[in-house]
């Protein structure tokens, strides 16, 4: 009878063992879709790398981005350009605001990507900048990243509005 008793207990610990890996990883799944599912609406609003009024950000609506190049001075508006599954790409629109004058040129108005956001959660994005794109010279310029010039790819946080 004893060897029947710890056959049991054998099965019935490694079907609780089996049982919670299923769970963890149950959820781990869930995590993730729910990460890479975001609700576009959700990510409407403010971002920056602080959420500091003085610092550069993006203004995401429902098709557009629109950057702070310079508070009060100037901004940049891209368009989206297309999207593949928790990645939107876009392209240059225009510029705007009283030092828009001295770089905006038609020759920037093209299909090439300029930047890129991946959705990482809610909260979280990562902002990737390849520069604006001049058609006549083929070439790109301003290859610098808004937020950061050292940094391809950054991180911006959801600000409260």
């Amino acid at each position: 009878m004893k060897p029947n008793f710890i056959l049991f207990i054998f099965i019935l610990t490694s079907f609780s063992f089996c049982t919670n890996e299923k769970i963890k990883n149950d959820d781990k799944k869930k995590i993730s879709k729910k990460n890479a599912t975001t609700n576009t609406k959700q990510l409407f609003g403010l971002w920056s790398v602080n959420c500091n009024p003085a610092e550069r950000n993006i203004d995401i609506k429902e098709s557009s981005v629109v950057i702070s190049m310079e508070t009060n001075q100037y901004y940049i508006t891209l368009k989206e350009l297309k999207r593949e599954k928790n990645k939107i790409y876009y392209q240059y629109e225009k510029m705007s605001g009283l030092g828009a004058q001295d770089y905006d040129s038609p020759a920037y108005s093209n299909n090439e990507t300029v930047c890129t956001i991946e959705i990482v959660n809610d909260e979280l994005l990562k902002f990737s900048w390849l520069g604006l794109y001049d058609k006549e010279l083929k070439e790109r310029f301003e290859k610098e990243n808004p937020f950061n010039q050292y940094e391809k790819t950054v991180s911006l946080k959801k600000c409260s509005d």
